[in-house]
């Protein structure tokens, strides 16, 4: 991801950094929902969005620049690092796939441009009631771009796994 990014002539180095800056932590708290099963049902988005701020809060590169319900282009983000904004989504009827992330991505590319910025984060979890196992972890995290009709946007997009079924349970 970091490569492909770097290969935007559009993204600036600053950008870079602070993307990545804020995608480590939550790729480790991707691994751990899977590992632990850390989302175990489903929870709302506010929930989600509470869970989210206090894990990046504990990151010491993040701390307390992490904004929450900063302003751009007439709304509200749910967080922000540095003009980063950061998108939080829960689905909790369906099983989302990789790809079925890309219908929340408009949102955060809207405030993007309205932080002059070429990349935004969405971080969407999964909490749909599960009867097969998840897909592999790295599958979940990609950078896709979003059209304005002039240039694009950049989505980093984080799928999280929850609620997920027993694995005991997965051979009956």
């Amino acid at each position: 991801m970091r490569d492909r990014l770097r290969l935007e002539p559009l993204i600036p180095e600053e950008d870079h950094d602070q993307l990545l800056t804020v995608l480590v932590p939550l790729a480790n708290l991707m691994g751990q929902a899977v590992q632990d099963n850390k989302f175990p049902a489903a929870i709302s988005e506010a929930e989600f969005q509470k869970q989210v701020r206090e894990w990046l809060r504990q990151q010491p590169a993040i701390g307390s620049q992490l904004e929450e319900q900063a302003h751009s282009t007439g709304g509200r983000t749910d967080l922000s690092f540095r003009g980063i904004r950061i998108e939080l989504k829960c689905e909790a009827a369906k099983k989302l796939l990789p790809e079925d992330s890309k219908r929340y991505a408009s949102q955060p590319a809207s405030y993007a441009v309205g932080t002059n910025r070429r990349v935004a984060v969405l971080c969407v979890l999964d909490c749909s009631p599960k009867k097969d196992g998840p897909f592999p972890m790295e599958d979940g995290l990609f950078v896709y771009p979003i059209d304005t009709g002039t240039s694009p946007v950049y989505i980093a997009s984080v799928l999280i796994h929850g609620n997920l079924a027993k694995p005991s349970s997965l051979s009956r």
